[in-house]
């Protein structure tokens, strides 16, 4: 009975063939292998009804027919047994691209929300692909896997959004896997850092009206009436105390800098 390795799967190590084998006068008894295309060879002698096995076999990356027979201690030999198919790949898929963002390098952000990371991967050793991963690192701790989906064919592409918050930094890897259980690896991992809005990040006057902007340019604060406009001029109605310069001969100021900050 024909143990190992596998029926019609495919492996990426050099295989040990095993045969369960049995006398029917009871002796010692062993199998001898035969692979087409690559030849015969003995597995060890065991007692009846147990499993003889073979040296490892450096059997080239392909696919081959393979079958045993037994032999007893005093050479008689039983028939051949059907065959069955080995397959062997030992050639890693390949990443041929992988972005975030649409970065092939470290790049930081200010407040976004997810990332998304595309790849491009291959496998030429004839299993095809089964199955893609995404890693990550957050703040430099550990490897998280927060992502598997399956893969097939000799090439696939696709995509997938990472949710994310400001205030840390990503580090992203990828691994591709073939139907024989290799691995291939990103080119290289990328970081990404997501850095949070700056409150108060600067301001516009318009006329009399001072409205502040976070660094994502988003409006924080509108305070009317204040005195700023083309003029030095200290801020009052309602307005926290300070001093803004405005360029002569203009009524619009945009980013400009307090003589003295305002107190928010």
């Amino acid at each position: 009975i024909l143990i190992a390795p596998p029926h019609n799967t495919w492996i990426n190590y050099n295989p040990f063939f095993r045969a369960r084998v049995s006398d029917a006068g009871g002796d010692d008894v062993r199998a001898k292998f035969g692979v087409d295309g690559y030849g015969e060879f003995w597995g060890g002698w065991v007692a009846s009804g147990n499993i003889s096995e073979s040296s490892a076999q450096a059997i080239a990356d392909g696919t081959y027919n393979w079958r045993a027979l037994t032999q007893d201690e005093h050479g008689g030999t039983g028939p051949w047994s059907g065959y069955w198919t080995l397959r062997k790949d030992t050639i890693d898929p390949t990443v041929t691209s992988f972005t975030v963002d649409g970065h092939t390098s470290d790049f930081t952000v200010i407040n976004d929300a997810s990332f998304t990371i595309n790849w491009t991967v291959s496998d030429s050793g004839g299993s095809n692909l089964s199955q893609v991963e995404v890693w990550r690192k957050t703040d430099g701790g550990a490897w998280a896997k927060v992502h598997t989906e399956g893969a097939s064919g000799s090439s696939s592409s696709g995509s997938w959004a990472n949710s994310v918050s400001c205030g840390h930094t990503y580090q992203y890897g990828f691994h591709v896997f073939d139907g024989a259980g290799n691995m291939g690896l990103e080119p290289s991992t990328i970081t990404a850092t997501n850095d949070c809005c700056t409150s108060h990040a600067y301001y516009q006057c318009y006329n009399d009206d001072v409205y502040w902007y976070d660094s994502c340019d988003n409006r924080e604060e509108l305070k009317q009436n204040c005195q700023a406009t083309c003029f030095p001029g200290v801020l009052g109605n309602g307005c926290e105390s300070g001093t803004y310069q405005c360029p002569a001969g203009s009524d619009i100021c945009i980013g400009l800098q307090p003589c003295s900050p305002p107190q928010y």
